[in-house]
């Protein structure tokens, strides 16, 4: 699973590099700033790029349970980065407490959201039966559409 971690919170660095670049200003701290005004008002980009920031610890203060919050209200708007980073910190219990039914709800939402990596990690627990019952036919399924989008 730290593998989904990890390529989820890149795809989250990549849009606070495009939040960025719609920014003045090209001190990433500063950016951050920023962001948390634009998160404020509901820009769901800016909210996944302040998740990204307080799981990261680039700019910000590590804190996975704002990480976690940030992701949740992203992943709310219909952020698909910011529910897998959400599925990833549940399955892994970080700032949030470990529960892998709430994991496999995010990731199921951001694989059917076309996220490769959650789809692997919706395979996973399909096939190990964490947050779901054991389904050897949904997992095989998962990690076919997994592997047509390049994750395997």
């Amino acid at each position: 699973m730290n593998r989904i971690m990890l390529a989820a919170l890149a795809s989250c660095a990549l849009s606070f590099a495009a939040l960025a670049a719609d920014m003045p200003s090209a001190d990433p701290c500063r950016m951050v700033k920023a962001a948390e005004v634009q998160a404020e008002q509901g820009n769901p980009d800016a909210m996944e790029a302040l998740g990204s920031a307080y799981y990261s610890g680039e700019c910000a203060e590590i804190n996975f349970s704002k990480a976690a919050g940030w992701f949740r209200k992203a992943a709310e708007k219909g952020s698909v980065k910011s529910g897998a980073a959400l599925g990833a910190m549940y399955f892994n219990g970080q700032g949030v407490a470990q529960d892998y039914s709430e994991s496999f709800r995010w990731l199921r939402q951001a694989a059917a959201g076309g996220s490769a990596d959650a789809q692997y990690a919706l395979a996973v627990m399909y096939q190990k039966g964490l947050g779901t019952g054991k389904d050897e036919k949904e997992a095989l399924s998962w990690y076919a559409k997994a592997c047509d989008r390049g994750s395997l």
